[in-house]
């Protein structure tokens, strides 16, 4: 019998939260990828994204706040293309 744990779900499979999607959305529009102004696009506080941002890097290994990390965390939700 093998006694080894059993494997964590891949990270394609993450489920994002509606306010994950939201933010991910939202940093796809913003020019600089601005916490702040994502924060003010979706009225709640820059410390609310930033624990959803911190949340999903953690989660799914990729930092959306960068333009690779964001493109794969796009692609994790189904959205294949980045940008427009």
């Amino acid at each position: 019998m093998d006694n080894q744990p059993a494997a964590q779900a891949p990270a394609a499979q993450y489920p994002f939260t509606k306010r994950e999607r939201e933010i991910l959305q939202a940093l796809r529009h913003v020019k600089s990828m601005s916490l702040e102004a994502v924060a003010r696009n979706l009225y709640m506080s820059r410390n609310t994204v930033l624990y959803h941002v911190d949340k999903m890097k953690r989660m799914t290994g990729h930092d959306p706040r960068t333009f690779e990390g964001l493109a794969a965390c796009l692609k994790m939700m189904g959205e294949e293309r980045y940008g427009h």
